[in-house]
């Protein structure tokens, strides 16, 4: 069961200094994209704080097939999804993960002040019944855009298609919050007791076909709640607002109809 928009298994990306300029499409920028997932990150201007190079754009994209994750240095060139192969990179390496990326999000979040990575990956995207893992991959300091071993956080549902951080709690540390396609749930991870580390998944049921969701307080109650896009034939937005009486918990899934499918 492969979430719509999903491409057949074809290869990864490399991170590098760009060795040529493509000529690419704007791009979307600090969102994540779905398929051929790209995600652009805009460099911090302060010594040691980007993902690749101060005077670089930064690009991290998941492609189906190999358990890894690359990030991709742009010489202030913004790539949209499918125009990537028209613009020349350099070489690169690989950041390993376990299994297959599906989405990706950057974050500080071990408070070091340096973006960490945070990839949703499944064992099989054509498997609903494969395991997925939030992978927590935490920057490199000594070393500005290289990274330690990722660790993986099993999630609680299968097929993972979605990945989002943020704070739920107002503890002030970053949280994770992963869509699971096939099996109609989120897993929501709270931060540990050590930075950069995670509790065991927490699952949250959504039903139907979950394949991205985004963070935001949509009743302006002051605590950040879900919201999902659900891929089945309802055609219908997910609502989980969070509890206000019970921080980090949600309350039963509300759908709102987009009027197509």
């Amino acid at each position: 069961m492969r979430p719509p928009g999903f491409l057949t298994p074809f290869g990864s990306v490399r991170s590098g200094n760009a060795a040529t300029r493509g000529t690419c499409q704007p791009g979307l920028g600090g969102r994540v994209l779905r398929t051929r997932e790209v995600l652009r990150v805009r460099p911090l201007r302060a010594p040691g704080t980007e993902v690749q190079g101060v005077n670089s754009e930064s690009l991290l994209r998941s492609l189906y097939g190999r358990s890894a994750v690359r990030p991709l240095a742009v010489g202030g060139v913004t790539a949209l999804l499918g125009t990537l192969l028209s613009c020349g990179y350099g070489s690169g390496y690989s950041i390993q993960t376990v299994s297959v990326p599906n989405s990706i999000a950057v974050a500080d979040v071990n408070g070091d002040g340096v973006p960490d990575l945070l990839v949703a990956t499944t064992s099989d995207q054509g498997n609903p019944t494969n395991p997925g893992f939030a992978n927590v991959i935490l920057d490199n300091k000594t070393t500005a855009g290289t990274f330690q071993k990722g660790v993986p956080y099993p999630t609680t549902g299968t097929n993972p298609s979605s990945i989002a951080v943020a704070d739920l709690t107002r503890s002030g540390s970053l949280d994770l919050v992963i869509a699971n396609y096939a099996s109609g749930s989120v897993s929501v991870f709270m931060h540990g007791s050590t930075p950069g580390s995670y509790m065991p998944a927490v699952t949250v049921t959504t039903g139907g076909l979950p394949n991205q969701v985004v963070i935001a307080d949509v009743n302006l109650d002051g605590h950040l709640d879900l919201v999902l896009a659900d891929a089945s034939a309802s055609g219908n937005a997910i609502v989980l607002l969070q509890d206000p009486a019970n921080p980090g918990q949600f309350l039963a899934p509300a759908l709102l109809s987009t009027g197509s499918t």
